[in-house]
């Protein structure tokens, strides 16, 4: 046999490294939504049994203390990567019922009428595959796991600084994400869009090691891995400026390379830009097929296209890519962040599907300004000296999942040149942690500041 000859695993080893770790009721919930019962093992179908049941009768997942009572015999053999064990498993039970079916169809079948077979293979072929996206669950019978879901938010929430019993309400509105949201982060030209939704991606997923993927239609690789290293810097603690780093221009040279070395390897951030085609929904799919990230990042909604650009208007084109990518974030159950445009009214460009798409809509400016009646409004007027280039007013106009949102316009620090969004004098960087709300409430303009337009939506 030659040395590098492909060794299939026993299935008897698969089945006992399987069986050993099933530890999780994720675990189990795994097998049943791939349709797998006791049935499908062939040499311990008695122990999968009595394990693949156990949770229905007591709500909990049997300890191997409970197993070997049962089952003496039975050698535990645990492995780490019980993801690894499932799929392989997984993928045995789905070549043993293909050949099953190949088998009957050719015996029975294809022997009588060929379109009689293929009706047969059609037929069974669906309840062959395993299809994750398809996500049935039992509401008021998959409640222990449930519970367990619930645990890992909590855990989560408390990393986030949520766990005070009176939430931030910009905490809940800017951070609190859950996969399978589409967030869209809107506003005029050059108030900053893209580098808040960088920001974002990497507070809620890059520095919780959660991988993110950033995809440009229009900025070029270089200069979105300028803006990152300026960012990310500025939670590590340095101070680049993104500008100085696209051009060459003179920064300090040791610490950049201290801060590349320190984050070399990690892999967590994959940044793909445009070719000379533009990106359309089926690209994103295959890139989150490819990359398997926790949150993708469009920066550039509009500059999709879909899939036949002759069919439709424009509005039918970004409500067709809204709609797929809406879609993608809840059966690949990750985070999509896209950017949009407004238009001149200071309404969400393009089409009104974006807003009905989206779960949650940031929107950022360079002017003060309340959010009334579904309808940015300034005030009437603005002196030049309060007018600050380091400075953004944020508010948050749709919140589908806690429904918190911020219709006054608070004060942001918005310095991207040099990776500052928000206040960071109080950042812990060591465990990644705000100590306090880093938006100043303080507004120079009152009600009385603004167009009469406001005064029907003030109570």
């Amino acid at each position: 046999m030659p040395l590098l000859e492909y060794q299939k695993t026993p299935i008897e080893d698969i089945e006992r490294k399987l069986l050993s770790s099933l530890t999780k009721f994720e675990h189990w919930n795994y097998l049943r939504r791939a349709n797998i019962t006791h049935k499908d093992f062939e040499i311990h179908q008695e122990i999968a049994k009595f394990i693949l049941e156990y949770p229905k009768k007591f709500s909990t997942v049997p300890t191997e203390k409970i197993v070997k009572t049962q089952f003496p015999n039975f050698e535990y053999s645990k492995i780490d990567d019980t993801k690894y064990i499932l799929d392989l498993f997984r993928k045995e039970v789905l070549a043993r019922r293909i050949r099953s079916v190949l088998y009957t169809t050719g015996k029975t079948h294809l022997k009588l009428d060929a379109d009689e077979a293929a009706k047969f293979l059609l037929k069974n072929a669906k309840n062959l595959v395993f299809n994750a996206s398809v996500n049935r669950s039992i509401t008021d019978g998959d409640t222990t796991l449930r519970y367990d879901v619930y645990l890992s938010r909590k855990e989560e929430a408390e990393k986030l600084g949520f766990s005070s019993e009176v939430s931030n309400p910009w905490n809940d509105a800017m951070y609190f994400w859950l996969p399978g949201m589409l967030g869209i982060i809107w506003g005029m030209w050059s108030a900053g869009k893209s580098f808040l939704a960088m920001d974002l991606a990497v507070r809620i997923a890059y520095l919780k090691n959660k991988k993110t993927v950033f995809v440009s239609p229009e900025m070029t690789r270089a200069e979105a891995e300028s803006r990152f290293d300026s960012i990310l810097g500025r939670y590590k603690g340095y101070n680049f400026s993104s500008s100085s780093l696209i051009m060459g221009k003179n920064i300090d040279e040791e610490k950049y390379q201290h801060f590349l070395e320190n984050i070399k390897d990690k892999n967590l951030w994959v940044t793909y830009e445009s070719s000379k085609d533009p990106f359309t929904v089926h690209d994103i799919e295959t890139i989150v097929e490819s990359e398997n990230p926790y949150l993708v990042v469009i920066d550039g909604i509009p500059l999709m296209i879909e899939e036949d650009t002759r069919k439709g208007d424009d509005w039918l084109k970004v409500k067709s890519i809204v709609y797929g990518l809406k879609n993608l974030s809840v059966t690949r159950h990750i985070v999509i962040l896209g950017v949009a445009q407004a238009n001149r009214d200071e309404e969400i460009g393009y089409s009104t599907s974006i807003a009905q798409a989206a779960d949650k809509m940031i929107y950022v400016s360079t002017d003060p300004h309340k959010y009334r009646g579904n309808k940015i409004i300034r005030p009437k007027t603005r002196n030049v000296d309060e007018e600050d280039k380091d400075v953004r007013y944020v508010t948050v106009t749709k919140n589908r999942s806690t429904g918190k949102l911020i219709r006054d316009a608070v004060e942001v620090m918005f310095n991207p040149e040099n990776g500052i969004i928000g206040d960071l004098s109080h950042y812990d960087f060591d465990n990644n942690k705000e100590t306090i709300k880093h938006l100043s409430t303080n507004s120079h303009f009152t009600d009385a500041d603004y167009t009469e337009d406001i005064k029907q939506f003030i109570k």
